[in-house]
């Protein structure tokens, strides 16, 4: 199935449900049990999509310090549709509603800042402060949560008119609840801004997208402030229309680009030229693969990960692991194979040659030597021929002279001749 089906088919079950809760909650049927099913039903409908999408967020969002913030905003939603639940269907004293609806307004304020601090981890630059900044913003969202739950003491946040225990069927708003729905929107505007700044994507034709549910959102805000009849009756139900709108205008940014995802897993890898290759988890059974891998045994497959490598008929299978499976992919040597076979008989080639001229060098050089030494011997014969003479003339008359004087004299001849030859 291809991406654009899946997609297709996801944002069809997620149409589906969330008109099937709201006809649970356009039913009202006289039966109590009936009523408080078709409540429960509505409830169970969007944890279970704001839990899916927590899944989804933490298994396809890029960038890490983005993700984060995007799972704990999809986890602040469960959260408020679990005190939303609470408030209407286990706690029914007046003190315990008060309470579970001052809780709501943990999510509705801490949600918008970590959707404007997502924003600002996108991209960010080496040296960028941006860390500080969000503790900033986050410190200023305490500020405004507590002076919610701190309401029952000023009342700046909300009215009542009557006494305590007070109800959220009889009030108004004061000057810190404009203060906090101004902050929401703040944070809603500044994060789709700086979402387009920091976009890489050519072309700016699908930023509407997240901009049409923030517009519903102020819509609803606007309607819900002025009191409209037409709000509480189409939408009354705050904890599932200001889910459902920042889920929208996150998942907006989202399916536009403006935060990226790794969707498309399977397409992407099939449409990789050249690579065979194929992932599988750690039982070998595959889930992604591309060209023509060959199946493999996973006794095969065992000794390919002992070896990180294995060559069978010219085709090398190669290994690594990742994250809950194991990669495979395989390439074809038989022409490197050739040509390092070719190598190896010229290198053989030339080392026969270079051992025979080496040889050759030898003997060439022993003749020279031979050579040189005939030629000194001759010279020095040339130069001592006539001193052998004189020596064996010398020596011929010592033997035959018989005067003391001669023989003296012979023999002193004798030693000077010697002597020249030894040197």
């Amino acid at each position: 199935m291809t991406y654009n089906k899946k997609r297709a088919l996801s944002y069809g079950g997620i149409l589906i449900s969330v008109l099937l809760a709201y006809f649970c909650r356009l039913v009202r049927p006289e039966n109590v049990f009936m009523r408080n099913l078709a409540d429960q039903c509505r409830n169970c409908i969007y944890l279970g999509m704001y839990c899916a999408w927590v899944i989804y967020l933490e298994k396809h969002v890029v960038h890490r310090k983005t993700r984060r913030c995007l799972t704990a905003i999809g986890c602040l939603m469960v959260f408020w549709f679990f005190v939303r639940t609470v408030k209407f269907h286990i706690l029914h004293d007046p003190l315990g509603e008060h309470i579970c609806w001052y809780l709501y307004y943990i999510p509705m304020i801490l949600i918008p800042v970590l959707g404007l601090a997502a924003a600002m981890f996108l991209g960010e630059k080496d040296g960028e402060k941006t860390v500080r900044k969000i503790i900033a913003l986050l410190a200023f969202a305490v500020v405004l949560i507590i002076s919610v739950f701190t309401n029952d003491l000023h009342q700046l946040v909300f009215r009542f008119s009557g006494r305590p225990p007070l109800s959220d069927r009889d009030y108004s708003y004061g000057i810190l609840f404009i203060v906090i729905q101004g902050w929401i929107i703040f944070c809603l505007i500044w994060m789709e801004i700086m979402l387009i700044r920091k976009s890489r994507i050519p072309g700016r034709k699908q930023f509407w997208l997240p901009v049409i549910p923030g517009i519903l959102l102020l819509g609803w805000n606007i309607g819900n402030l002025l009191r409209l009849p037409l709000i509480k009756t189409i939408a009354g139900d705050m904890t599932a229309v200001c889910c459902l709108l920042m889920a929208a205008i996150y998942q907006g940014c989202i399916l536009c680009g403006l935060i990226q995802t790794n969707n498309r897993y399977f397409e992407l890898f099939q449409t990789s030229g050249g690579l065979d290759a194929e992932i599988t988890d750690d039982s070998f059974q595959r889930y992604y693969h591309s060209g023509d891998f060959p199946e493999l045994s996973p006794e095969l497959r065992k000794i390919v990960i002992n070896r990180s490598a294995v060559q069978e008929q010219g085709i090398r299978i190669n290994h690594i692991p990742i994250r809950g499976g194991h990669l495979f992919w395989s390439e074809d040597i038989s022409v490197l194979l050739d040509q390092y076979q070719d190598i190896r008989e010229q290198q053989e080639e030339l080392t026969a040659r270079n051992r025979l001229l080496q040889k050759t060098y030898q003997k060439e050089a022993e003749r020279r030597k031979t050579e040189e030494q005939n030629r000194l011997l001759n010279m020095i014969q040339n130069q001592t021929a006539g001193q052998l003479e004189l020596l064996s003339q010398l020596m011929d008359e010592l033997e035959r002279t018989e005067s003391r004087e001669h023989y003296d004299r012979i023999l002193g001849m004798i030693v000077v001749v010697g002597t020249y030859l030894k040197r």
